[in-house]
């Protein structure tokens, strides 16, 4: 009976333990490998939004610096390429064409990355509730854990007081047995003068 009590007690401590374990270091280390995952997802897609933001950019003020260019050509020559006057103004509005087109995918961009960093951001946070729930069910099986060893340990306390007195009163018995032996040794044994008058040969 003791070892049994004793290997269940055992089997409770190292569950509390492992429960214990991976409050401690499992869900801290998961929830920052998520975090760091994500961050580092959202941090790539910036980076790269950021990277064609600035090469839009570059189109643009290229385009503007050719746009300024050929209006200062226009006004320098235009007495000279009268010919050429509308091809010129074709140019513009394909050049101002080329710019909105450019502001809009810039647009499209931002909107794009805006998107994507709310959607890791819910992702983040549906893991970590996620995690908290695990936490929590843990802590109550940790809680169980704990009940169900304090009500071992109260019942094995229980047993071996039972048990302890039990032995005690087979104890007791055996003593008041032994003095009973003794007594009835003491009094049923022949006396001295008894046996001497056993030896002596009768008178015929």
């Amino acid at each position: 009976f003791f070892n049994d009590t004793a290997t269940t007690e055992i089997y409770t401590e190292q569950i509390v333990g492992s429960v214990r374990c991976v409050q401690e270091t499992g869900h801290n280390a998961l929830i920052q490998s998520l975090e760091k995952r994500y961050q580092s997802q959202i941090i790539e897609v910036q980076e790269g939004c950021q990277q064609r933001i600035n090469e839009y950019q570059d189109k643009i003020k290229k385009l503007e610096k050719e746009l300024k260019d050929t209006q200062n050509r226009i006004m320098v020559d235009s007495h000279d390429k009268n010919g050429q006057h509308s091809l010129i103004e074709r140019k513009i509005a394909e050049a101002i064409e080329n710019e909105k087109a450019l502001q809009q995918e810039l647009e499209n961009v931002k909107a794009d990355r805006d998107r994507k960093i709310l959607e890791y951001q819910r992702l983040l946070d549906d893991e970590r509730e996620a995690l908290k729930s695990k936490i929590a069910d843990c802590e109550q099986k940790l809680k169980e854990s704990e009940s169900r060893r304090g009500n071992l340990v109260f019942e094995q306390e229980k047993e071996r007081a039972k048990w302890n007195l039990e032995r005690d009163h087979l104890v007791n018995q055996r003593e008041e047995l032994s003095d009973t032996i003794n007594n009835c040794l003491l009094y049923t044994s022949p006396s001295p003068r008894d046996r001497q008058k056993s030896r002596m040969p009768s008178s015929a």
